[in-house]
């Protein structure tokens, strides 16, 4: 049943993303028109600003979760909270939000895995996961 729902979520999206111009929409509105969009949370929603619209919404995802949460960082907290965390720290640039998490996914999948690979973890010396 899900690929049967996600599939019409995203005839719905692509029906709305083909008609919309959304060069004049502010990004905020943009963002809460494409959060009201069935079947689209707020991930899907800033990673559609982001990559898709070239728009300064920060990504957060389990990469970044996990992640800062091993660098001590309080990640127990809403979406909303933490992408707050990230874009009132950065300057509001689409490049930089762009590369900036495109390395967060680099670094998780090389390094911080669900099950850790700390040999070479350029950030090591920062983490919280005690060594074994």
């Amino acid at each position: 049943g899900f690929y049967k729902n996600k599939s019409a979520y995203l005839r719905e999206f692509t029906k709305w993303f083909i008609s919309t111009d959304t060069k004049n929409i502010a990004t905020k509105t943009l963002r809460e028109i494409i959060l009201n969009l069935k079947g689209i949370g707020p991930e899907t929603a800033d990673t559609i600003l982001l990559y898709a619209l070239h728009r300064t919404s920060f990504v957060i995802d389990s990469y970044t979760r996990r992640i800062f949460g091993r660098l001590g960082y309080d990640t127990d907290v809403t979406y909303e909270r933490l992408q707050n965390t990230f874009m009132s720290s950065l300057p509001a640039d689409v490049e930089l939000y762009d590369r900036y998490h495109g390395l967060i996914v680099e670094h998780a999948k090389r390094h911080c895995n669900k099950q850790p690979i700390c040999d070479g973890c350029p950030v090591r010396s920062l983490c919280k996961v005690p060594i074994e």
